[in-house]
């Protein structure tokens, strides 16, 4: 197989922009735990060089090198070059993609997405998990995603609880992939807009208004993503800022809790206020910040479908995580976080805090 750039033609300037300035070493939870230099983003964007001038040959060390970035954006945040690092890591995981240069993991999701509308082992269609089969019209829908549907069902079931508590008009879709694993392995625009122009169809046809979310990258693969394919004829919302404009009576509690950002509700979206406003309604509660939040909020581990890559440091991020919170429930809003700091202690979303506090 022979590599040849494509979408890293584009990003030239950002890779010589980098001037190798240590910054990122600090700010990378992935160097933090591997502390090799070619583990962090200057790394990445050395090796991603190397690709495009034809130095490097795109072996599986280098494959892995690449594949080996949560997306959490806080390098790139930090950056003092202002270097469009994502923008680089992805071109050149399109690139090695479209050569032919797969990890067999990722090769395997795009398969199952492909073929199945999902990346993992589960039953289709996804809203008869919940019982609930979607209505021809509605205002708002649900757009509940593979993770809700297949791993964090119980987060779903407090999403829908909520839902119907409130009376609001609501449906379930029949959904498939949002396609945010293909946009991290890489795979391309072609293949990602077939799968946008099912979903907002979906929708569409629905006549709804107002489509919310509990999994930040299935919002942003439509709002960013989807929206350079097509204009999108509905609002979109994360759950948290859906449902910070109800109001819910709500039982006191004592439990001890925190919270954590996910990077792409936070990071990308500058959502902070909406997901702590809503935990302080809940009379009682114990909420104490962790050391980094916020802007400077850590990674789970699990973004960018790094897991795909190396699954045992995806874990140890997230424990890494988990030791700011101590003994205090960490609650987030995002499945993906949830998943993989679950498996280091007890996690939560907002949606099931609030659910389970309900006055029913």
């Amino acid at each position: 197989m022979a590599f040849k750039p494509n979408r890293l033609n584009s990003v030239v300037d950002e890779m010589n922009t980098c001037t190798a300035c240590a910054t990122c070493l600090v700010t990378c939870d992935v160097f933090q735990v591997l502390q090799w230099d070619s583990s962090s983003p200057r790394g990445r964007v050395q090796l991603a060089y190397g690709l495009y001038t034809g130095e490097i040959e795109p072996d599986n060390s280098v494959l892995t090198r690449i594949y080996q970035c949560t997306k959490c954006g806080r390098s790139e945040q930090e950056c003092p070059s202002s270097v469009k690092l994502l923008d680089i890591f992805e071109a050149a995981r399109h690139d090695l993609f479209e050569a032919g240069y797969r990890l067999e993991n990722y090769e395997r999701f795009r398969n199952k997405i492909l073929t199945e509308g999902n990346p993992y082992d589960g039953e289709e269609p996804r809203w008869k998990v919940f019982g609930r089969e979607p209505k021809e019209r509605a205002e708002v829908a649900y757009f509940m995603g593979c993770k809700i549907a297949f791993q964090e069902q119980e987060m779903g079931r407090a999403t829908i609880g909520l839902l119907e508590h409130l009376g609001v008009d609501y449906t379930l879709l029949d959904e498939t992939c949002c396609g945010a694993p293909l946009v991290n392995a890489g795979v391309s625009d072609e293949e990602i807009e077939k799968i946008a122009r099912r979903n907002v169809e979906e929708i569409a046809k629905r006549g709804v208004k107002t489509v919310i979310f509990s999994c930040p990258s299935c919002m942003i693969s439509f709002k960013d993503l989807y929206s350079q394919f097509m204009d999108l004829p509905f609002e979109m919302r994360h759950e948290v800022e859906f449902f910070r404009d109800y109001g819910m009576e709500l039982k006191e509690t004592d439990e001890k809790v925190t919270y954590h950002d996910p990077c792409h509700l936070g990071r990308h979206y500058g959502i902070y206020d909406e997901p702590r406003e809503l935990i302080a309604r809940v009379p009682g509660i114990d909420f104490e910040e962790m050391e980094n939040s916020r802007e400077k909020a850590l990674c789970c581990g699990a973004g960018g479908s790094m897991k795909l890559a190396d699954k045992d440091l995806g874990v140890k991020i997230g424990r890494i995580r988990m030791e700011e919170a101590g003994e205090r429930t960490v609650i987030t809003a995002c499945p993906n976080c949830k998943n993989n700091l679950a498996i280091s202690g007890r996690v939560k979303s907002v949606s099931e805090l609030l659910y389970e506090n309900l006055k029913k």
